[in-house]
């Protein structure tokens, strides 16, 4: 894979090395080109307000049209997101990763670039392998705006990137061409209802009818998993009922058991990604269920392993432990 940089090409000596510059360039407020599912997208950090007005500025974009943002994973909606609508739950499972892009209802604090003041946040998760790679080691969700001037067609090439926008892109990673065509399928809930705001790739029709057969086929125990994860609807569903919540907190230690597991294999084998990975995860329930201590502890880890500080976990996975086994007693 090559990477360019003011229309120059040169290939650094890992793959890692060519998604680390990419990751810096974004901490540091950088604009980054990109090949995603279905065109070439561009990437700033969402939460960085500076890189926001770059990103409309050198796209034209006019302020009142919000801009979409990739995530790696699920559990990282709660980062952008204060709810998730019950009939996203089946088009996630069936349709992400993929062209499918869901509104949701916008978290607060959010820069308001982000949302164009909607109160909503548009989400997908990319199949693309280097788009996949770039959010992994930025460690976070980026926009994916397509990467065309306001009404130019999107960008399929990296080659196609550097005609539209010249040198004024910090990086382009070429990752060769892209399928094009129609961009990916924004659907959103209104009054329980799915609704398409804009056609794409992914039929429409397909989108309804998976979420009809998902809503009759949903078992207790897909039920049990969403709450998992969802950490506004676990609250909203578990207030009052104790008997729901102790099932909750039975499924959190049995699933937590498997990961905290997975932690501790890699933080001995000093595997980063998958410290990374069993972190994430326990993270994610911990947050649902506000136990708070895990939930730290847990991101601290993932943290020191997206930077290749696996043996930081090492150090603390009897602590995590320790804090686990607690979880019983709650």
């Amino acid at each position: 894979m090559v990477i360019t940089k003011n229309n120059h090409c040169f290939e650094p000596a890992t793959k890692q090395d060519e998604l680390g510059h990419a990751a810096v360039l974004l901490k540091k407020g950088g604009l980054v080109a990109f090949p995603t599912e279905t065109c070439y997208g561009l990437a700033v950090d969402p939460f960085n307000p500076r890189a926001l007005a770059r990103l409309f500025a050198v796209k034209g974009r006019p302020a009142d049209k919000p801009v979409l943002v990739l995530i790696e994973e699920r559990q990282d909606l709660d980062l952008l997101v204060s709810a998730v609508p019950k009939p996203y739950f089946s088009l996630m499972d069936r349709f992400w990763p993929g062209p499918l892009t869901l509104v949701f209802p916008a978290r607060k604090g959010l820069p308001d670039l982000l949302t164009a003041g909607s109160g909503t946040i548009a989400v997908r998760c990319s199949p693309h392998p280097l788009a996949r790679a770039l959010i992994t080691r930025f460690g976070g969700p980026v926009t994916a705006t397509s990467a065309n001037r306001s009404g130019q067609p999107g960008c399929t090439t990296a080659s196609q990137v550097h005609a539209a926008f010249g040198s004024v892109l910090d990086l382009v990673l070429d990752g060769g061409g892209t399928p094009g065509g129609a961009g990916s399928t924004i659907v959103c809930c209104r009054d329980g209802r799915l609704a398409c705001l804009r056609d794409g790739q992914l039929d429409f029709a397909s989108v309804l009818a998976v979420y009809r057969s998902g809503t009759e086929a949903m078992t207790k125990g897909e039920t049990m998993k969403e709450l998992l994860w969802n950490r506004e609807f676990a609250l909203e569903q578990t207030a009052g009922d104790e008997e729901l919540l102790e099932e909750l907190l039975a499924l959190f230690r049995d699933s937590s058991a498997q990961d905290y597991s997975r932690l501790c294999e890699a933080a001995e084998a000093g595997d980063a990604d998958g410290v990374v990975a069993a972190a994430h995860s326990i993270k994610g329930a911990a947050a649902s269920l506000g136990i708070e201590g895990v939930r730290q502890l847990a991101l601290e880890m993932e943290s020191r392993a997206r930077e290749g500080d696996a043996a930081w976990a090492l150090t603390e996975k009897e602590k995590m432990g320790r804090l686990l086994e607690a979880c019983g007693e709650l």
